[in-house]
């Protein structure tokens, strides 16, 4: 015995449709009123109102003369604005009762030779002959000294900052990052920042 099938033809039930045309209404309604109001302060000659939208704090600009507050480590071109050129590391840290400005402490920091430069291949070396360049080392004995003076027990204002160029390599950050790290909840924080200009 054969079955028929019945297919009915549904149409569109009323409740939504009214819903779908009422929110059409509406935004319309909405979008309709901003242009008018748009383009009728354009014939009066009035400015659009200047909405001062908050900045992102990791894109602000640092200014350069602010004080050092923790031990900073700048990476930056041996020779300004030369990307070609080797990085160099300079050792920044805060004096012991009067503040000091990021200048001063980078001024201080080519006085005492508290800072090394990292080989142009230094990419291509391997992790354990990385870890012994001169420049790794300053940068270990920094962190280990600074810790043992002023990170006596864990807390979250124990930071160490760095400020490098905006194309600095990664290899560079990341092994201040594990140093930081092997001292656990010691040093939790690492704030990053690139240059904005580097001042001799």
């Amino acid at each position: 015995m054969a079955f028929k099938r019945s297919e009915e033809i549904r149409g569109m039930d009323l409740p939504s449709l009214i819903d779908v045309v009422f929110l059409l209404l509406i935004f319309f309604l909405v979008t309709m009123q901003f242009s008018v109001e748009a383009s009728s302060a354009k014939r009066r000659g009035a400015k659009p109102p200047d909405i001062q939208l908050p900045r992102a704090r990791g894109a602000e600009d640092v200014p350069s003369d602010d004080v050092l507050s923790t031990l900073l480590f700048q990476i930056q071109y041996a020779v300004k604005n030369d990307s070609s050129s080797p990085r160099v590391v300079y050792v920044l840290e805060p004096s012991g009762q009067n503040p000091i400005t990021r200048n001063e402490a980078l001024q201080n920091a080519k006085r005492d030779s508290m800072f090394a430069i990292f080989p142009r291949d230094f990419l291509q070396l391997k992790e354990n002959q990385f870890k012994r360049l001169p420049a790794c080392r300053l940068i270990s004995d920094a962190i280990f000294n600074y810790k043992e003076e002023h990170f006596h027990r864990p807390s979250l204002d124990n930071t160490v900052e760095i400020r490098a160029e905006k194309d600095v390599e990664f290899k560079i950050i990341n092994f201040i990052m594990q140093e930081c790290s092997a001292y656990k909840d010691t040093i939790p924080r690492v704030i990053f920042r690139t240059l904005a200009q580097v001042k001799d």
